[in-house]
């Protein structure tokens, strides 16, 4: 079966949208904070960033102020707000303030590592999302240079299937938090637009061309034509690219094509993705999980750290009730494992019997 890697940038839409300013190196603090949080995580957790894997990332090693930049960013990161706009059902707007941090620890004796903290407020906009999120690999923001350039690749990136996007002048500057700089279209066409197609064809896995939209002689908007770069251009593309192929994908796990309807009708195909690479992580070589639908159907639409609250003195009681009403089964698992202690029993028929050892949510 093919293997979805990299490691993973995701956002809900309304923080990808978020008005706010960062330098290039606060920007990379909290994408390489973003891409730590795992898929099965339900909570914040201290995030410790060694310096030294953070250079190499994004190959900053030429640079000897590095580690310093890094530090200070993180340290600055603190005083950065988030502004993000929801629009209610009555039809209002709301705007809410975020701070993106609430802590930053260095040890100024091991200048190796920092620890950072996202503010809980955050947590809506970052994790367990299943809906209106964008989700990108890393590794096509690592060489770019400017903050804008990020924001508008991830602005693009979430039009990438429409193939293209308006943005008003006056919202594009809102969303890169510079209402009040460039106040001449044509330094902010030059300084902030051009750079950032620039880098983005550059360096990313889109390409991008801009037409400007007029009332009058004013520019007034920007149509961004985003298209998918073809393979061959460094940049590897995503293992899913059409609904033909995670449905075959999904269909090789015997999931059942009134299902897979379902569930590409109530969630997004990356949310689907992330519960296929969930499953992949769990099937091992010597534990293989023996219904991979059953399987996907006990956490497609669950929080996947719910698993984590069920101890083994339950799964212990779980496996024995199996056993007892199906004897042959332990007399076959013995035939093919021989003797075999607990924790591995559980994991076989944890494998076999997801539902089983679901817990009620």
């Amino acid at each position: 079966m093919p293997q979805i890697k990299g490691r993973i940038i995701k956002k809900h839409n309304d923080l990808v949208e978020g008005r706010y300013n960062m330098s290039i190196w606060q920007m990379r603090v909290f994408l390489k904070m973003i891409s730590m949080i795992r898929i099965d995580d339900r909570d914040f957790k201290d995030y410790k960033i060694d310096l030294a894997e953070f250079v190499k990332d994004f190959g900053l090693g030429s640079n000897k102020n590095s580690y310093q930049e890094l530090r200070d960013g993180a340290h600055e990161l603190q005083s950065v707000i988030l502004t993000i706009e929801e629009k209610l059902d009555d039809g209002t707007t709301e705007l809410s303030n975020i701070p993106v941090l609430i802590k930053v620890t260095r040890n100024d004796d091991k200048k190796s590592y920092i620890r950072v903290s996202f503010h809980p407020d955050m947590l809506p906009y970052l994790m367990n999302l299943k809906n209106r999120f964008l989700i990108y690999e890393m590794k096509n923001i690592l060489s770019l240079p400017s903050p804008y350039s990020v924001r508008i690749y991830e602005l693009a990136k979430q039009y990438e299937k429409l193939k293209s996007r308006v943005i008003s002048i006056e919202e594009l500057k809102s969303f890169l938090g510079i209402e009040d700089k460039y106040p001449k279209y044509s330094h902010f066409k030059s300084r902030i637009i051009e750079k950032s197609v620039e880098d983005i064809n550059k360096h990313t896995d889109i390409n991008l061309e801009y037409e400007e939209l007029k009332e009058g002689r004013r520019v007034t908007r920007i149509r961004f034509l985003i298209k998918k770069k073809e393979e061959g251009n460094n940049v590897i593309p995503p293992v899913i690219e059409t609904q033909d192929e995670l449905n075959k994908l999904l269909k090789s796990y015997k999931v059942a094509a009134p299902i897979i309807k379902k569930w590409r009708e109530q969630y997004e195909d990356a949310y689907i993705l992330e519960r296929i690479t969930y499953m992949q992580s769990h099937d091992k070589k010597d534990m293989p999980i023996q219904n991979h639908a059953a399987y996907l159907h006990s956490i497609i639409d669950k929080e996947l750290s719910s698993s984590k609250k069920m101890d083994m003195t339950e799964k212990l009681r779980i496996t024995k009730a199996i056993l007892f009403s199906r004897p042959q089964l332990e007399r076959q698992i013995m035939a093919k494992y021989g003797q075999i202690g607990e924790s591995k029993l559980v994991a076989i028929l944890e494998g076999k019997f997801p539902e089983k050892f679901s817990p009620k949510v």
